[in-house]
């Protein structure tokens, strides 16, 4: 087995023979020059404004979040965002769609998610509000008693919700009332003389669905008087209000500012979406026009979300934006750059050196 001085000499008789070899020389030294160009390239086009595209879905098509989700595609084309849309009626498919990378993003009712893998948390949206419409001559919980309620569709989480909330009540399907399972699509396409006496709808303000039963079905809004008590037991349920008037004015309905429940919405992305975009979609997100859409403030992710999902690597790059330029990270990052254009120089120099000294030699001969 040779010594280290063998194997020098060895490699030095290699390299020789290439050096004296003409043809070798250029085709090892146009190789060399390439890679160089090819790294340098590289590590520009990192420093270069990016172009992500991602899936997302914001719910049912009839929903005010997959308008929400529109707003988005179409705002995140200034920061280098294409949104492909899909809309996904039942939260429980949005999230196994996501678990499976079929989606990059959803937007999910909170309560309504539960352990998949490969998900993680991006951000907090304001809560949708819950909407309990009723025909006339309805006022309160207990007028349900003996009537039909749609609940929604069974698998839907509004459906798991709402009947929730009246067995809260003491309401149970089949005992004290009589339930149907329409999606919020088959209801507006139902006859009038079939329409249920109450149906539940989830939506940020003012709610398509329940315009549409408000003006077209004189239907009225109820209250849900326990709101506060289900907060308290559920980190994804708060208080809000129907605002008087919001859905007609005269005779306005509500009639008076409606106590009702708050349903958070998280939006959660898989695990192997690219942070860079992730980060995009965040940007876009807080500086788009969303608040206008849901009339709500959205505040920016800090971190506590109490999702039971991990916090989203992207979610993680965009909550370092704000630091101090000067961090041990950028220092060490400035030292690489600046490592790497003096390692790309000093390679350049040998090999024009190693290029040029054969043919100052072949001249010379």
């Amino acid at each position: 087995m040779p010594d280290s001085s063998e194997a020098y000499d060895i490699l030095y008789r290699v390299l020789e023979n290439a050096q004296s070899n003409h043809k070798i020389r250029r085709i090892i030294a146009t190789l060399l020059i390439l890679a160089l160009l090819g790294a340098l390239y590289y590590f520009v086009a990192g420093l270069l404004p990016g172009h992500y595209q991602l899936s997302i879905s914001g719910g049912d098509i009839l929903s005010k979040s997959h308008y929400l989700v529109k707003v988005l595609q179409q705002e995140g084309l200034r920061n280098g965002l294409e949104l492909d849309v899909f809309p996904v009626a039942s939260p429980a498919a949005a999230l196994q769609a996501v678990s499976s990378g079929e989606l990059d993003l959803a937007l999910v009712p909170s309560g309504s998610t539960s352990r998949l893998p490969d998900v993680e948390h991006v951000a907090a949206l304001p809560a949708e509000t819950v909407h309990l419409l009723v025909q006339p001559g309805i006022t309160d919980l207990a007028g349900l008693k003996s009537r039909v309620v749609n609940t929604g569709a069974l698998g839907y989480y509004q459906r798991d919700l709402a009947a929730g909330l009246l067995g809260y009540a003491g309401l149970f399907p089949d005992v004290d009332y009589i339930e149907t399972q329409y999606t919020d699509e088959e209801l507006t396409s139902l006859r009038a003389d079939r329409l249920p006496d109450a149906l539940f709808a989830i939506s940020y303000m003012p709610s398509y669905l329940v315009d549409y039963f408000v003006q077209a079905h004189g239907y009225q809004l109820i209250a849900l008087p326990f709101a506060d008590s289900i907060s308290y037991r559920y980190h994804w349920a708060s208080t809000t209000e129907v605002p008087a008037g919001i859905y007609k004015v005269d005779p306005a309905v509500p009639l008076d500012n409606l106590p009702t429940l708050g349903v958070g919405i998280e939006i959660i992305a898989h695990a192997g979406t690219d942070p860079k975009a992730i980060t995009a979609f965040l940007e876009t997100l807080y500086q788009s026009s969303a608040e206008s859409v849901i009339h709500q403030p959205i505040v920016e992710e800090d971190g506590s979300s109490s999702s039971i999902f991990p916090l989203s690597a992207g979610t993680r790059h965009y909550l370092k934006r704000d630091q101090s330029i000067f961090t041990m990270e950028f220092v060490d990052s400035i030292k690489n750059i600046a490592g790497s254009i003096m390692a790309f120089l000093s390679t350049l120099i040998v090999v024009i050196r190693w290029f040029k000294g054969k043919k100052k030699e072949e001249e010379a001969g």
